[in-house]
């Protein structure tokens, strides 16, 4: 492999491995930090992956945020699925 094919490898895998690490690391305040506070904090990864990589970078990073916060941050814990949208009890 060239050097550029190097950083293209390392890109995409910084891009799909730090936002899912990012959330797994903010699972010890699930309890205290609301989730919107953690989607921020993806938001703002993916947006510093956007400015420094490619598109396809970023839309990388994004998924994988989207997955991260999915599995760590919504119920049930540790999977893709969600078992309600948040508020719909509340509104009929």
């Amino acid at each position: 492999m060239t050097r550029g094919q190097w950083r293209s490898v390392a890109e995409w895998s910084g891009a799909a491995a730090a936002p899912f690490s990012a959330a797994a690391a903010l699972v010890p305040l699930r309890g205290s930090v609301p989730n919107a506070t953690v989607a921020l904090v993806l938001a703002a990864l993916v947006a510093l992956v956007a400015t420094t990589g490619t598109r396809t970078t970023a839309v990388v990073a994004a998924v994988s945020a989207g997955a991260g916060f999915d599995v760590f941050h919504t119920r049930p814990y540790g999977s893709l699925a969600i078992t309600r949208a948040q508020g719909t009890e509340n509104s009929r």
